[in-house]
C-alpha cells in the first residue's frame, strides 16, 4: 500500500486490491486468511496429506480433493487471480457470492507449477469466494486480489516461508511461479536463519547468487534486485559472525550492478533481549511498529532522488 501511495497510477480509482494472499499461514497465531472445511486442516503448519510445501510462490499449497474440501474468503475487488499447479487435469469449482459454481482447471496431463486463472468478481465491492475440490488433486497456492488495477499500478507478491534458510529457496522450484508474474523488482531478505543454523557466510552467499540467477533467468525484462539483511538477532551461535553474512551481501552487490543493499542491520538496533526492546516481539521477530518502519525504509529506498 505504501508503494502505491508513493508511486500512484493515474485514474486507478479504488487504489487497487490488497494483492497477494497465501492459502494458509504456518501457525494460527499469525491468523489464517480464510475459512476451510472438509479435510483441509485449519492449522496446517505441521504438514498433512492435504497440504504441500514444494510448490507456489510461498510454498504453501492446499490440495482440494473433494467437493467438501472448501476454502472461503471475503475480499474487496473486481477480480482474483488463482495461482496453482497443473496436476494431471485436476479440477475445482469457484463460487462467487453464492452464485453458480464455475469449473476451473490448471491444465491437462503432467505436473507444472506457476499456473494462473483469472476469475471476474463484478463491480468493485465485497465479494465472497469459495474454492472446492471437484476431480483429482487440485493444487491451490494462493490468490491475488485486484480492484480495478488488473493491468496497471504497483503489484506486490509474497515469497516468504517461515524459518527457512537460503538453501531452502535455492533448491526449490521457484522459477515457474516467478515466470508467471514477471516481477521487475525482487526484494530478498535472507541469511538470518543461515546465521542461526551455524552455517557459513560463504554458503549463504553462493545460495543468494543462485537465487538471483534464477530470478533473472525467468523474467523477460532485466529486474532490479534489493538484498535486505536483517538486524542481529538474539542468541549465541557457533558459525560465522552475522557481520560476515551482511558483508557477503555487499560483495554480491559490488560485483553485480543490478543488485543493491538496503541494510536493516545498520538501520535497526540489535535484538538483545525482547523485554525492554520495543522493536522485537521475542528477540528475533519485528513488532507491528518495526514492520511499518521496514516498509517505510523500503519505500524511501526505492524512491527516485
Amino acid at each position: 500500500m505504501l508503494l502505491r501511495r508513493h508511486f500512484p497510477t493515474t485514474a486507478l480509482g479504488s487504489g487497487g486490491g490488497v494483492g497477494w494472499i497465501d492459502p494458509w499461514q504456518m501457525a494460527n497465531s499469525f491468523g489464517q486468511p480464510a475459512t476451510v472445511a472438509g479435510n483441509l486442516p485449519a492449522n496446517p503448519g505441521g504438514g498433512t496429506s492435504y497440504t504441500d510445501t514444494g510448490f507456489g510462490l510461498s510454498r504453501r499449497t492446499y490440495i482440494l480433493k473433494a467437493s467438501t474440501d472448501t476454502w472461503t474468503i471475503t475480499v474487496k475487488g473486481t477480480s482474483v487471480d488463482i495461482h496453482g499447479v497443473q496436476v494431471n487435469g485436476a479440477t475445482a469449482t469457484v463460487t462467487v457470492d453464492g452464485g453458480t459454481p464455475q469449473t476451473i482447471s490448471f491444465g491437462g496431463s503432467g505436473v507444472s507449477d506457476g499456473k494462473v486463472i483469472r476469475v471476474t468478481l463484478g463491480a468493485s465491492g465485497s465479494h465472497t469466494i469459495t474454492l472446492a475440490g471437484a476431480s483429482g488433486s487440485f493444487y491451490f497456492s494462493g490468490i491475488y486480489v485486484n480492484d480495478g488495477d488488473e493491468n496497471q499500478g504497483v503489484h506486490t507478491y509474497g515469497n516468504g516461508y517461515y524459518g527457512q534458510s537460503t538453501t531452502f529457496f535455492a533448491n526449490l522450484d521457484a522459477p515457474k511461479p516467478i515466470a508467471a508474474i514477471q516481477p521487475s523488482l525482487f526484494v530478498i531478505a535472507l541469511s538470518i536463519n543461515d546465521y542461526a543454523a551455524n552455517a557459513s557466510a560463504s554458503t549463504a552467499k553462493q545460495n543468494l547468487q543462485k537465487i538471483i540467477a534464477a530470478c533473472k533467468a525467468n523474467v523477460t525484462t532485466p529486474p532490479s534486485i534489493v538484498l535486505m539483511p536483517y538486524w542481529l538477532r538474539t542468541g549465541t551461535f557457533t558459525g560465522d559472525a552475522w557481520s560476515a553474512f551482511v558483508a557477503a551481501q555487499y560483495e554480491i552487490a559490488a560485483a553485480d550492478p543490478s543488485v543493491c543493499v538496503l541494510d536493516l542491520n545498520a538501520r535497526m538496533p540489535a535484538a538483545n533481549g525482547a523485554a525492554a526492546n520495543p522493536y522485537y516481539t521475542d528477540g528475533i521477530h519485528p513488532t507491528d511498529m518495526s514492520h511499518a518502519f521496514i516498509a517505510d525504509q523500503l519505500v524511501r529506498f526505492l524512491s527516485p532522488m
